[in-house]
Order: structure tokens, then sequence, then C-alpha cells
């Protein structure tokens, strides 16, 4: 029901003609929007002149006015639009008596304007003040203006009027022209032409009393405008990653994100790959940037945080061993609750691997892993060497017996490289020196996997006799009977 009419079955006659047709309602009105943009425009208006003014306009949409009864809602959707259309398509535009606070807004604003028309700046010509040679004015133009270079024929005739010097002095000396033709045998790279097109779109700012102020605009183009979102990362003012981007994708790079993977987030983050406002090459330019910058300050760090842990853990130990130019060869470190689990309890049973190649500096990262109580792995010291050969491996057990008060490991399985079992059994002679069971099986399952893939019964007898044997004797009499069963004789393999 519409509160502003009467009910249908409502008699007329009761009510005499000024009271059945009111002169309010309970909506706003919104007949003309000139008035309300007149209203913002005279503000200065006292407030009586400004109640007066809402009264009379209210007065004038009375529910009686047959236009308005005609279609009341088509009128609000129709201001609303225009209302809505104007504050979209109108974007802020550079005016003569814009202030800033500095050049460098001026010109971030300046720029942000030209993206949004399809256009690239630069800095035209500066001024400096008469007394004390401070920045005071600045242009801001296309980058295309003016009518650029002089032409190379100019150019040209300057270097033919010195030709007949040079030829007399290559005549006297032919090996000189010979290492010459050498030297300049390689191709030019060939460079694209800026077209200058002498545009006069401009903006001056002047630095007057500590601000600086717009003194002329000129908004006008003469060359077409770039108007595609995905063309408009190409112009040379609008390159470039912006601060916080490049916050995040620093972010991402500690993180050992790939620039193909950075660029697939970033167009996620978008929407599109055409919407992306830099390229995959910009991000590839900047993480190189970030690793020229970390190259020589990576190892400090990891120093200054070592020592803020020995700090708090007054058993941290770690240790460096550097190379004859003092680069960092190997380095280990190990915590003290670590230290004490296994010097108390956990010694019986060391995993050591160091096939981790997944870092930077293509180090093998090589990690001690014990075994609690609760058949659960933790780390018993962690290491970096420069390569995988015996003196490293070396270091790397002795210094580990240093931080373990000497003590060896009981048992150590390891993968069936050369060189750590001659580390192994020169620095622990007295321990159970394992081969690790997957890096058996990983190898011998290339050689007779087709073999047990055809015969399941002999598979199933062949994991019974690796995994249930405890003695070496167990082991060699069902691995006879095994091959004995199946007649196996012959395969090198068994």
């Amino acid at each position: 029901m519409d509160l502003n009419e009467f009910p249908p079955e409502f008699d007329y006659d009761f009510l005499d003609e000024s009271i059945a047709n009111p002169s309010y309602c309970t909506q706003a009105p919104l007949c003309d929007a000139s008035l309300r943009g007149s209203e913002h425009n005279n503000a200065s208006n006292d407030l009586y002149n400004q109640n007066d003014s809402d009264n009379q306009n209210a007065n004038a949409c009375s529910l009686n006015n047959p236009e308005d009864d005609a279609a009341p809602d088509q009128l609000v959707l129709d201001v609303t639009e225009e209302v809505e259309e104007d504050i979209w398509l109108t974007p802020p535009v550079p005016y003569a008596g814009q202030t800033f606070s500095n050049n460098q807004e001026a010109r971030e604003f300046y720029n942000s304007y030209a993206k949004r028309i399809g256009f690239s700046i630069r800095t035209s010509c500066t001024r400096l003040s008469g007394v004390k040679r401070e920045l005071n004015k600045v242009q801001f133009v296309f980058n295309r203006e003016g009518h650029g270079r002089k032409p190379k024929e100019y150019q040209a005739a300057a270097e033919s009027d010195d030709s007949n010097f040079d030829d007399d002095c290559e005549s006297d000396d032919g090996n000189d022209n010979a290492e010459k033709k050498k030297l300049d045998s390689g191709t030019k790279r060939k460079r694209e032409k800026m077209l200058h097109t002498d545009c006069k779109g401009r903006m001056v700012v002047k630095l007057i009393a500590d601000k600086w102020h717009v003194i002329f605009f000129a908004p006008d183009h003469n060359h077409d405008l770039v108007h595609k979102p995905s063309l408009k990362k190409f112009l040379r003012s609008h390159k470039g990653i912006p601060k916080p981007v490049k916050d995040f994708i620093a972010l991402l790079h500690g993180c050992n994100l790939s620039s193909g993977r950075i660029m697939q987030l970033m167009n996620e983050f978008y929407g599109s790959a055409q919407l992306v406002p830099y390229e995959g090459k910009d991000v590839s330019n900047f993480r190189s940037k970030i690793r020229r910058t970390e190259k020589y300050k990576d190892m400090q760090e990891t120093l200054d945080y070592f020592k803020k842990l020995e700090q708090q853990d007054a058993e941290f130990f770690y240790k460096i061993k550097l190379d004859a130019a003092h680069k960092v060869e190997c380095l280990f470190w190990v915590d003290g609750a670590v230290r004490h689990a296994y010097i108390e309890s956990y010694s019986d049973l060391v995993s050591f691997d160091a096939t981790y190649m997944t870092n930077m500096y293509d180090m093998p990262f090589a990690p001690f892993i014990g075994i609690n109580r609760h058949g659960q792995s933790f780390m018993l010291g962690c290491a970096f060497i420069r390569d995988e050969k015996i003196p490293s491996y070396v270091w790397l057990f002795e210094t580990f017996l240093e931080a373990m008060q000497g003590k060896a490991p009981v048992s150590i399985i390891t993968d069936q490289d050369a060189a750590m079992s001659c580390a192994i059994a020169k620095i622990f002679p007295n321990t159970n020196h394992r081969n690790c069971r997957w890096h058996i099986m990983d190898n011998f399952f290339g050689t007779i996997g087709p073999i047990l893939a055809v015969d399941e019964k002999l598979e199933e007898d062949f994991k019974e006799c690796l995994n249930y044997t405890v003695t070496l004797d167990e082991y060699e009499s069902k691995w006879s009977a095994m091959v004995s069963k199946y007649s196996l004789q012959d395969s090198e393999h068994f």
C-alpha cells in the first residue's frame, strides 16, 4: 500500500479540498538536480535562506502535479543515473592554481592523469632561483614533445670534413687500419626511432610560498592516445613495478618462488595477464637486483643470527670453515637442547644424507637425523658443505664429534656414497655403518623390477626375505630357498 495516497474506500467528501490534497510527502524531493547543485555552490548562504529554498522545492513537488504522478520512479532513476555518470566519467584533471607539497607529488599526479588519458610524460626543463639556486620551476611534457635530434645527414657531413686527414694517416699505417676493421666488424645494434610530434600538451608548476602551484596546463594533444589497459604498461613513464608490489615480490622471492610462478600469482590478483601493469622480464630484473644487493650480506646476516641465538642459548654451537679466498666452504650448527638429548639418550642411531640441493647456492644440505623413543625423527644438527668429497665429510664428522663432546653414534645409516663411507670409516671407526634400504631398493628395482612385476608370488617372497629376516644366517637361507624355488640360478641379478 502506498502511504502517499488515501485508501480507495476513503470518503473524500468528508474533507474539504485543501485537506484532501495535502502538499507534503514522505519522501525527499528529487525533482530537480540543478537545485541541489546550486545549494552546493552557494554554501555561503545562511541557514534561513537554505531552509526557505528547501521548503519551496518541496512545495514544487506536490502530489497533485500530473507530470510527477505520471512516472515518479522513472524520474528518480534518471536523476540517480545522471549523478553516477557524472561521478565516474570525470577523473581528476590538473587545473591552474592546483597546489602540491613538492614537485615529485606534482609529477606523480600528472603521470597518473597521463596514464588514464593514454600518453607518457617526461620532465622537459627546470629552472633554479637566482639567489639560492634552488629548484623553483618544472615543466612536464609529452614524452615525444619537440622535434627530436638533428637528422643523421648533418652528422655524416661533419664526419666527412675530417675524412682527408684520416685517409692520410691510414695510408701511412696499414696495420692500424686492419685492426680498426677487425674491431668494427661487428654488426651495429638496430635502434628504433622516436617520432616526435611537437605536442603542446604540458603542465608547468612553480614554487610559491613553499607550495608548488600549477601555473599553466594545456590538455590538448596532436597524437593518438593509448586506450587499451594492456598497452599502457609499455609507455615509458608507466613502466616498472610499484613500490608496494615490489615489497610483495621481495617476500615471494624470499620463499624461492620463480619469476614465472610470481607472474602466475599476479595474473590471478589482477584478473588477467593483460591487466598486469608490468611484464615477467621486469620481475626477473627486480629479482636480479635483489640478488646483487644480498650477495655479500647473507653470510653476515647468518652470523649475526647465530650470535643472537648464542646469547639466548649458551650451549648453542656453530662452526664455519673458510677456504683460501676466505669464503665459506662448510657450515654446521646445532642448539643446546638437541646436544643434551643426543648425549644423554639418543646416540644409538643417526641417519645422515646429503642429497638436498634445493638452495640458491648449489651447496648440499646435510642434516643429522635421530629417532626418539616414540619412533619420531628429529634434527641432531644441520650443515652446508661445498661439495660431496672426502675432505668436506671429514671436517663435518669431526665437527659433529666436537659438538657432541666426542660421543660417536652407535649406528649410522647413509646412502651408497663412496666418499661418505671413507670419511665414516676414518672418523667413526667403531660405528656400525649401514646403507639406507630405500636407496638400495631404488637402485635394485631398476634391474629386477620387470622380473618381479611378472610373478606376484616371487615378489611376495622377495619382500618377506628382506623385511622379516633379522640375522645374516636367516637372510642367506631364505634367499637361497627363494632362488632355488623359482630357478633363478642363471639370473645375474639374483
